[in-house]
């Protein structure tokens, strides 16, 4: 993904969004997307995890005490890493929502 700028119409102020934010999502998903300032995503993806593990739980039969317990949490994992993969295009809707303007890249070494 390439990295998209953005700049508020009211003061001038710039942003931008580039592809690395997907990785930092994957690898941490809630608290990559917290820091990113998706905190409403994060609360669905923190909820959906927990749902998915309950859901596992009773699916498996497994309780706290068993040797595989822990494999009931990977699901929810899975579905953290998979949604914070998708924090760049939520970042660039977020600040087309909020009515900032896409831009060219600044370039401040001129």
């Amino acid at each position: 993904m390439a990295t998209v700028h953005f700049v508020r119409p009211s003061d001038g102020r710039r942003r931008y969004v580039s592809g690395r934010w997907r990785v930092w999502g994957v690898l941490f998903g809630v608290p990559a997307m917290l820091f990113a300032g998706l905190w409403l995503h994060a609360l669905i993806a923190a909820i959906a995890s927990i749902a998915i593990g309950f859901a596992t739980e009773f699916a498996t039969g497994l309780r706290e005490g068993d040797p595989n317990y822990l494999m009931t949490y990977v699901p929810g994992w899975i579905v953290v890493m998979v949604y914070g993969g998708f924090i760049p295009r939520l970042r660039i809707r977020k600040y087309e929502r909020l009515g900032w303007k896409r831009v060219e890249p600044a370039d401040e070494f001129e």
